[in-house]
């Protein structure tokens, strides 16, 4: 805006001439530095002008005084933000009528200090008797091309409360969020808005919503699971908020449940007790409608002598429906009619079900081609309410006089091929009666006359036994007769297993009322609690995705004994995983294993698998990832599962679709590039101060002598340095100010020894280490994607023939899929992204001293407590456990039934007091820390 003054562009400056420089005049007045060509301050004068600018674009210029004597190679440098340029000036001449040499378009930032110097070194070089070479100096100038957008602070940061310094220093209310699409991530302080986000939306047809949003939390959304498997009954169909529930035929019932009815795989589906038979005379067959007539076969057809017909009549207007409740499983379904030449070809047939895989089944039976009277769907998987309709509508099709499509019905057979297991709810003890034996998940609730009381028993420090046998105290005589009684004491409940402790007992004869015994009998015993053998382990996978460049798989296990103590003999535990069915179709090694032996005091143990590298390469793996349905997860990736198992125990526990197997891009230049520069970014995800290299290749049809190269980084990173092979490459790199760009340019050290033939493979020409900053991420940020720029600014080849002349993004070959990765085939052009993740918990690990309490606090009033150990595995160290402190923040222990047993809040103890009112078999402490 030419009709105001323009904003100084220069907030400091400093002119440093050093040496004997003289002053000249030229003829209008202008007056110049020279050193008058004097061979002996020939390299020891220059003038260094510093300056800090308004960050923008500038042209910057310099004059000199241009004469017949001046010299030819006078070294000018100008640093700028993106490197430092170097320039050899002919000051004989000057373009323009300006009196001014243009040096070059740069970009100044804020706030640093660049400079520009001018030397007279090396120019003495025109004549032998080195006259000619005078070097001058008269002004730089700075032409604004482009310039920052300048703020200032607000004069005033004050505003009411509810508001907050908007644009231009206004006051203004917040904006809420719109609850509907939005929810809020940041609130509004008194300089910013409230921050808000759009609401993810779960796609009905592949995910639910796993987590309602609120004001502040945006709405989660998790895949559906797989289709259940055979041998399993969908209990629960998938939804908008809910996944859908798979049970297994012969899973363990679920807590408060027992076991009915046991599971049954490959029945004998001949055997009568496996069969039902449904004819037309079965109080469960209806016969609707007036039009039916009842026949007797000639002959027996899968046991049935009777059947029902139309007689080819009332078309729409009869049907047969049969209802029968069946135990859940799997059934042949055999349909037997009286097939005959006048049988229709199209009768309506339709099963439903109450629940299951196979809830509605509805198809066309050809009554009329089924010589044997007998249409079987096999492998129905039919459970609860069962019904068949069969319908004599639209059979009128074979014939334009509609004769000959005659609907006929024998009866229905089921044959059980798998049965599965029937749970029934537990019952409760009637008043007057206690529970004898608890229900468990194979037996129910078995109860005995008799009211609840409470049971006390021994410890070393107490006087009060209970015969296990009656439930009752045991009471002393006081005769001095010989007394013989057998105690069954719980101490051993008391102690942790390897540990050890006194028993001690004392029997006395009796004493005066009121006195003390005078005579009593005592022995005492050391008993140690022995370590039992491990009969369950349970695992956890703590990776969930791995790349080319991570391949190891981290699978935490945890053993316990039948007293669900984790402080076991060491136990030996085997981990497989297995690639997907794609993967396995490829004949690629699809399964790798390992083992681990268990730490005796906590029961745990990390095995470490490698994922084998052809899961990640060939054209066949990368090419089953780009095309529909795009591998296994719908972005490219392989699903991978993980069995394990004790080595003493034949179950074998798989953990389907454990993690993700992510292809590498594939990506090779053809052989009709000339001068492509390739960067390879790292596939995995980083933390926080990981350092990781950018490859930087070259595919060109010749050797490549010459490059000149910049790299770039967004501001969550910063550049090590770049390295070459000092063997092949001479030359230099320099680093920003602000440690986010370097720029390297390289010539080969002996081009004579380079290779001279055609090139069909990558050139090799550097490396750029980048380090990830700390405290890029945060709680609200969990992940953050930072991007790396390359673009190639120069590149020749060794018959001097220039390949790039102007700056051009490089081919950048990134992470495909997952968090932040490529949606393609992991190639872009000029800028990649890298994921860097938080570091956050992907395991946790608890356990207690004492897995058995015996609660003496009712009768002592003293604390009965044991310690609780709890462990981390962070996302930047899988492969080992870390300790979390009690009352660490984010810490938390709540006991599933305080009136059995109690937990401290911070984890640092679980113990009893003498308040709770009954016992326990088995009771939970949950621990819960970073998400888990």
């Amino acid at each position: 805006n030419t009709s105001q003054p323009l904003l100084s562009i220069i907030s400091t400056v400093s002119v440093s001439p050093i040496g004997a420089w003289a002053t000249v005049t030229d003829t209008s007045g202008s007056k110049f530095l020279t050193d008058n060509d004097d061979r002996d301050l020939k390299g020891q004068l220059s003038v260094k002008v510093s300056f800090i600018l308004r960050p923008g674009v500038y042209n910057v210029s310099i004059s000199y005084l241009p004469t017949s004597d001046s010299a030819t190679r006078v070294p000018v440098s100008v640093k700028h933000a993106a490197a430092t340029n170097h320039f050899l000036i002919d000051q004989r001449t000057i373009e323009g009528s300006t009196g001014f040499h243009f040096l070059g378009q740069f970009y100044f930032a804020a706030n640093q200090t660049f400079y520009l110097l001018l030397e007279n070194r090396d120019t003495n070089v025109n004549t032998v008797n080195f006259l000619g070479n005078t070097v001058t100096f008269g002004e730089v100038k700075f032409t604004a091309v482009f310039l920052d957008k300048t703020c200032k602070d607000c004069t005033s940061n004050s505003c009411p409360q509810g508001t907050f310094m908007g644009v231009e220093c206004k006051c203004t209310e917040p904006t809420p969020c719109n609850t509907t699409f939005q929810y809020q991530v940041s609130p509004a302080t008194s300089t910013s808005n409230i921050e808000c986000n759009s609401l993810s939306v779960c796609n009905p047809d592949t995910h639910y919503e796993q987590t309602m949003p609120t004001l502040t939390t945006d709405r989660e959304c998790e895949r559906f699971s797989p289709e259940c498997r055979y041998l399993s009954t969908e209990t629960v169909a998938p939804s908008t908020t809910a996944d859908r529930t798979c049970v297994g035929f012969c899973d363990t019932c679920p807590s408060e449940m027992w076991e009915s009815q046991a599971c049954g795989l490959y029945l004998d589906t001949s055997a009568a007790v496996n069969t039902i038979n449904i004819g037309v005379f079965h109080p469960n067959t209806t016969l609707k409608g007036d039009g039916w007539a009842i026949n007797a076969h000639n002959h027996t057809i899968n046991g049935f002598t009777s059947y029902a017909t139309d007689q080819d009549s009332l078309k729409g207007q009869l049907s047969i429906l049969t209802e029968i409740i069946v135990l859940p499983g799997i059934y042949h379904l055999h349909f037997v009619f009286n097939s005959t030449t006048q049988s229709a070809k199209s009768v309506p047939f339709t099963v439903t079900t109450n629940g299951g895989n196979d809830s509605v089944i509805s198809t066309l039976v050809n009554q009329l081609d089924a010589a044997s009277g007998v249409v079987t769907f096999k492998n129905l998987h039919l459970q609860g309410l069962t019904s068949i309709l069969i319908e004599n509508r639209d059979t009128n099709i074979v014939n334009p006089n509609f004769s000959g499509n005659t609907v006929s019905f024998a009866g229905i057979s089921l044959s059980a091929l798998h049965r599965s297991r029937e749970c029934t709810q537990c019952s409760e003890c009637p008043n007057g009666f206690v529970v004898k034996i608890p229900c468990n998940a194979k037996n129910n609730t078995i109860c005995q006359v008799g009211f609840n009381h409470t049971a006390i028993a021994t410890t070393a420090a107490s006087n009060l036994y209970v015969d296990q046998q009656t439930l009752q105290l045991v009471e002393l005589p006081k005769s001095p007769t010989i007394f013989k009684q057998s105690f069954f004491a719980s101490f051993l409940q008391s102690l942790a297993p390897s540990e050890s402790t006194m028993l001690s007992v004392a029997v006395g004869q009796g004493g005066t009322s009121g006195g003390s015994d005078p005579s009593q009998l005592a022995s005492s015993i050391s008993v140690q609690r022995p370590r039992e053998d491990a009969i369950e382990v349970e695992a956890s996978v703590h990776t969930s995705e791995v790349w080319s460049d991570s391949r190891n798989v981290y699978v935490g296990v945890q053993v316990h004994d039948k007293q669900f103590s984790v402080q076991t003999t060491a136990a030996e535990v085997f981990v497989q995983m297995e690639g997907s069915v794609f993967l396995r179709s490829l004949s690629l090694a699809n399964r790798v294993s390992g083992k681990c032996t268990t730490s005796t005091t906590s029961g745990s143990c990390i095995v470490t698998l490698t994922a084998p590298e052809e899961w990640f390469t060939g054209a066949a793996v990368i090419n089953g990832s780009l095309l529909s349905p795009f591998g296994d997860d719908g972005e490219g990736g392989y699903h991978v599962n993980v069995s394990y198992a004790l080595r003493t125990s034949a179950s074998v526990i798989t953990i389907e679709n454990a993690l993700v197997v992510r292809p590498e891009s594939g990506y090779v230049a053809g052989n009709d590039v000339n001068g492509r520069l390739i960067a390879r970014l790292p596939q995995r995800t980083l933390h926080e101060g990981d350092v990781f290299s950018v490859s930087l290749d070259v595919k060109a049809e010749l050797f490549v002598e010459t490059f000149r190269v910049l790299v770039y980084c967004g501001e969550e990173l910063e550049v090590v340095d770049f390295s070459v092979d000092d063997t092949v490459w001479t030359g230099a790199s320099g680093e920003s100010g602000d440690g986010r760009n370097i720029s390297a340019s390289y010539i080969l050290a002996e081009s004579r020894n380079a290779p001279q033939g055609e090139q069909v493979s990558e050139q090799v020409l550097g490396t750029v280490r980048v380090r990830v900053r700390s405290g890029v991420t945060s709680v609200s940020t969990q992940h953050v994607r930072a991007r790396v720029g390359v673009d190639v600014l120069y590149l020749s080849d060794i018959r001097g023939r220039q390949l790039v002349g102007t700056a051009t993004g490089a081919t950048i070959v990134m992470r495909r899929g997952g968090m932040f990765g490529d949606d393609g085939d992991g190639v872009v052009t000029g800028v990649g992204f890298v994921a860097i993740q938080r570091r956050v918990v992907v395991g946790l690990l608890s356990y207690v001293k004492n897995s058995e309490m015996v609660n003496t606090a009712v009768v002592s009033g003293d604390d009965v407590e044991t310690s609780v150990s709890v462990f981390a595995v962070w996302s930047n160290s899988r492969g080992s456990f870390s300790s979390v402190s009690a009352g660490s923040s984010g810490l938390l222990c709540e006991s599933s039934n305080s009136s059995v047993v109690q937990a401290t809040s911070t984890c640092s103890r679980v113990f009893v007091d003498g308040s709770e009112v009954s016992g326990s078999d088995k009771e939970e402490v949950v621990v819960g820390y970073g998400g888990f």
